[in-house]
């Protein structure tokens, strides 16, 4: 039996595409590394504000990045609600 590959956030995948970890990314942004984790990890929300700072640190588009980031917490989200019948 195949293994699936856990789908990665977006933001993770830029951070480890551009070599940078958790802590330095945390550090350029303000922000604690536990919080960092949680959004990589997890269906917790992204601030707009985060992400537009991520986008200006890697000079990508905002736009396209927020997109990703909404549409991987909405699946995280319906799995989440799959999962625990609600």
């Amino acid at each position: 039996m195949k293994k699936l590959k856990k789908e990665e956030h977006p933001i993770r995948k830029i951070r480890i595409d551009n070599r940078i970890s958790q802590l330095e990314l945390a550090k350029m942004l303000g922000i604690s590394q536990s919080k960092l984790s949680q959004w990589e990890t997890s269906a917790i929300h992204t601030s707009g504000y985060i992400i537009t700072e991520i986008a200006r640190i890697f000079k990508i588009d905002g736009d396209k990045l927020k997109k990703e980031s909404n549409d991987f917490y909405q699946r995280k989200k319906e799995e989440l609600m799959e999962k625990y019948g609600h």
